[in-house]
């Protein structure tokens, strides 16, 4: 038998794929016969990408305001949440300035106090929706860092060594040493990536990454370094650091399923066209 799926949160959460189904079934057995709408069940109606979809829900257990502010919860728990300021060409990196770091805090702060006012459906056995909304504040929080440290890196290396994790700073240090030495690490690093691709079966990679390379040393070297090794491989770094803290898409999918049980029983109705 497949172990449950455990997931470690910052916030101090555990999260089985075993609870999830465990509530699952529970609103199963419990609503299986209860299929007719009471007096205070009201329809709901929402669409997804195939199919436009109609439930009932008990108004006085439950707000539309509730539903509305779950289905947001879901989402944005499976897409990224906030602008990316960092350069991606040698105009934009000399362009470059601190007060992108104060854009970023200010899209954190509003994306922060609007995800706060959003509400969640009474506690139920084994499902708590507040689960899910303290996870989306750790992920939205996650994002900022992991994006004001791709900022840092270019405008105050010390800074972001001091605060970033130990395993991606081998990416920093070489914008501190000479230009032969930055260099080099440059090209170890596309090197590196080259191999990487072609593990994975990419065999077209490696040619149309070096004269990739070629044509950004010849037009400008220090730039083209930085953004490599700043934009690309300190981001995956601290990317791959800050993704482990994530729920998978199939967790927060089962989870939505659980939460659409709990909350239209078994009243949901669709209609969806042919991919």
């Amino acid at each position: 038998m497949k172990a449950p799926l455990v997931v470690l949160l910052a916030v101090g959460l555990t999260l089985t794929t075993t609870q999830i189904s465990t509530a699952s079934n529970v609103v199963n057995s419990k609503n299986a016969s209860n299929i007719n709408k009471p007096a205070k069940m009201k329809k709901y109606q929402w669409a997804t990408e195939l199919c436009e979809n109609e439930a009932y829900y008990d108004a006085s257990k439950i707000s539309v305001q509730n539903i509305e502010d779950g289905f947001e919860i879901f989402k944005r728990l499976t897409q990224v949440n906030l602008p990316n300021y960092a350069p991606y060409t040698p105009k934009e990196l000399r362009q470059l300035s601190s007060q992108s770091i104060g854009k970023l805090e200010k899209d954190y702060l509003q994306l922060s106090t609007q995800v706060e006012r959003l509400t969640t459906i009474p506690k139920q056995t084994n499902f708590d929706m507040s689960f899910f909304k303290k996870k989306l504040q750790q992920d939205i929080t996650n994002e900022y860092q992991l994006n004001r440290l791709g900022l840092m890196a270019y405008l105050d290396i010390g800074q972001a060594l001091k605060a970033a994790p130990k395993v991606c700073q081998e990416y920093l240090i070489p914008l501190n040493q000479s230009p032969e030495k930055l260099q080099a690490a440059w090209m170890s690093y596309t090197l590196e990536h080259i191999r990487q691709q072609e593990k994975i079966g990419n065999t077209d990679y490696r040619k149309n990454a070096m004269n990739r390379y070629r044509s950004e040393k010849a037009e400008d070297a220090v730039s083209y370094a930085k953004l490599g090794l700043v934009g690309y491989a300190w981001n995956n770094c601290l990317n791959n650091h800050y993704s482990k803290q994530e729920l998978n898409p199939e967790q927060v999918n089962k989870a939505q399923q659980v939460f659409e049980k709990i909350v239209f029983k078994n009243t949901i109705k669709s209609k969806c066209e042919m991919p």
